[in-house]
C-alpha cells in the first residue's frame, strides 16, 4: 500500500496540485508539470518509509479554477485586488517575476495550457494589462528595484509593438499611431470565444479598450525612462502617447452619439458604428 504526504503552501495549493497530477496513476514518479509557473517534483512512498512529496511553487492566480491555470490577462487585472490592496506584496512581486520571464516577441503569454511548459501568445492586451499592473504595484510598494530588474524586457515590448514586429498582426500604424492588430482565426481581445475553430468576436482592427490601454503602456513608459535618466527614450515614448490621444479622440469618439466606437479600421465597416453595451 502506498501512502504519500504533500507539502505545499495551504490546502488549496495541495487541491490543485492533486487536481493537475491525477490524470493517470498517483504512483507515477516523474517529474509533473502543473504549469511552467507552477511545479510539482514527487517521489513515491510506502507506509514504512514515508517520505513527502517536494513542491516548488513559483506564485501564481488562476483564472478559472478549477478549469483554467494561469492567464496573462487575468491575472494582471485582478493582481491589485488580489495581492496588492491585501498586503501581499512579495506575492505580487513574485507573480510579475514570474510572468516577465515568459515575455517573448513583445508579448506576455494569453494562457498555460494545462500541463504544458510553453505559454500560448495569442491575446493583444495581457502585455498591456502587465504595463498597469506592474504600476499599481510600484504605487503600493514603492520598489523600484523590481521596475530596473523587469525594465529591459519592457522597453523590448514597446519596441516591438512600435516597430510592428509583434506577432500577430499587433503594432501601430503609422498614419495615427494607434495600435492595430488581428490575425486569421485567433481571438486577441477580451472576446475570445471560438467554437469549433471559428471565432465568434473576430474584432481585427483597432479595438477601443486596446488603444486605451496602448496610451497608458506608453505613458508608464515615458515616466520610467526618465526616472531611470532615459530622457531621450522618455521623450519618444511621451511624444508617442500624446499622438495615440489625439488620435483615440478623432477616431474613437462617434460624432453624434458622443460614445467611442468598438473597433475602427476593422474588417467591418459597420464595427465604426458599434457601441458595445459593456462598455
Amino acid at each position: 500500500m502506498k501512502a504519500v504526504v504533500v507539502e505545499v503552501l495551504g490546502d488549496a495549493e495541495a487541491e490543485i496540485a492533486w487536481r493537475r497530477f491525477g490524470k493517470g496513476d498517483r504512483t507515477d514518479t516523474s517529474r509533473v508539470t502543473v504549469s511552467p509557473l507552477v511545479t510539482i517534483k514527487s517521489r513515491l512512498v510506502s507506509q514504512a518509509n514515508v517520505e513527502a512529496f517536494t513542491v516548488t511553487i513559483t506564485v501564481s492566480l488562476y483564472a478559472g479554477y478549477p478549469w483554467f491555470t494561469d492567464w496573462g490577462r487575468d491575472t494582471m487585472i485582478s493582481l491589485e485586488g488580489l495581492l496588492l490592496t491585501t498586503g501581499r506584496h512579495d506575492l505580487a512581486r513574485q507573480v510579475l517575476q514570474g510572468f516577465g520571464a515568459h515575455l517573448r516577441d513583445g508579448l506576455l503569454p494569453n494562457l498555460f495550457p494545462e500541463g504544458e511548459s510553453a505559454g500560448l501568445y495569442h491575446t493583444a492586451d495581457a502585455t498591456l494589462w502587465y504595463f498597469h499592473a506592474l504600476d499599481r504595484y510600484l504605487a503600493h510598494t514603492g520598489d523600484t528595484s523590481l521596475l530596473v530588474e523587469l525594465w529591459p524586457g519592457l522597453m523590448d515590448s514597446l519596441g516591438k509593438h512600435l516597430a510592428r514586429q509583434a506577432p500577430f498582426g499587433i503594432g501601430v500604424d503609422p498614419r495615427d499611431g494607434l495600435l492595430t492588430q488581428g490575425q486569421e482565426g485567433f481571438q486577441l481581445t477580451w472576446m475570445d470565444a471560438k467554437v469549433d475553430g471559428d471565432v465568434i468576436t473576430p474584432r481585427r482592427g483597432k479595438a477601443v479598450e486596446l488603444n486605451a490601454l496602448w496610451h497608458r503602456a506608453l505613458t508608464l513608459g515615458s515616466t520610467w525612462a526618465a526616472s531611470m535618466g532615459g530622457t531621450t527614450v522618455a521623450s519618444q515614448l511621451g511624444r508617442a502617447a500624446e499622438r495615440v490621444r489625439a488620435s483615440f479622440v478623432e477616431r474613437f469618439v462617434h460624432p453624434v452619439t458622443g460614445g467611442l466606437r468598438d473597433v475602427v479600421d476593422g474588417e467591418d465597416p459597420l464595427d465604426a458604428e458599434r457601441i458595445r453595451c459593456n462598455q
